[in-house]
């Protein structure tokens, strides 16, 4: 689910040019860095992602991620506004309408 979810986070960010300043951070909770290093080097990561290690789930917990992957959206004064827990139908369109929900001009006040 993590892989499709990437897919569908790399379409969905094409799709919103208006969030040119967005950073993508994809949180790794169980692979060793040397696992991880060689994944990203070859997944072809959307612009602006970073990749970083939470080995003993941590950040995993302090956020609620309960089911992978989970999906936070966090505006530009650190408000999360979107949270998705899983992958499945629906991910890619939730998360095209919720990153143009954060766009400037995006009514970015709302959650859903």
């Amino acid at each position: 689910p993590c892989h499709r979810a990437l897919a569908d986070l790399k379409a969905a960010r094409a799709e919103a040019p208006a969030t040119a300043d967005l950073t993508i951070v994809l949180v790794d909770l169980s692979e060793s860095p040397q696992v991880v290093s060689r994944w990203a080097a070859r997944a072809s990561l959307p612009p602006q992602a970073i990749v970083t290690l939470d080995p003993a789930g941590v950040a995993a917990r302090r956020w609620g991620a309960h089911r992978l992957p989970t999906t936070f959206l966090v505006d530009a004064n650190g408000v999360c506004r979107h949270i998705h827990r899983g992958w499945g139908p629906g991910y890619l369109v939730r998360l095209s309408r919720w990153l143009l929900d954060l766009a400037p001009g995006g009514g970015g006040a709302q959650t859903r």
